[in-house]
């Protein structure tokens, strides 16, 4: 005659291995979407690569504008930006002067 085995040993291996499957299930989410997860380094990765982009349009613009302002120095003084900006400026013109008015660039 066979022994019968007690209810609460035939659950235990099934409660083990849901145990496990829950804990397996909840690393794995944590790990796709966690704050730290693959889905947040994905997403760190593309701001960085558009910040990286943006510092060098940033910095191209600074370096024009530090050149521009170089050039307004006494010691290189460039008499013909000086004449052009206070022109643009100032709106003022001399009496046998045209003046052509050119769309600015945009990139």
């Amino acid at each position: 005659m066979a022994k019968r085995k007690p209810a609460n040993m035939k659950t235990k291996p099934v409660t083990r291995a849901l145990f496990f499957a829950a804990a397996i299930f909840y690393l794995s989410f944590h790990t796709l979407h966690g704050e730290r997860g693959i889905y947040a380094l994905i997403k760190e990765t593309h701001r960085l690569e558009h910040l990286e982009k943006e510092l060098s349009q940033v910095s191209a613009a600074r370096s024009k504008l530090e050149n521009k302002v170089n050039r307004f120095r006494n010691a290189s003084l460039d008499r013909d930006l000086l004449d052009e900006q206070s022109r643009r400026m100032l709106g003022t013109m001399g009496k046998n002067e045209v003046i052509f008015l050119l769309p600015e660039k945009r990139s």
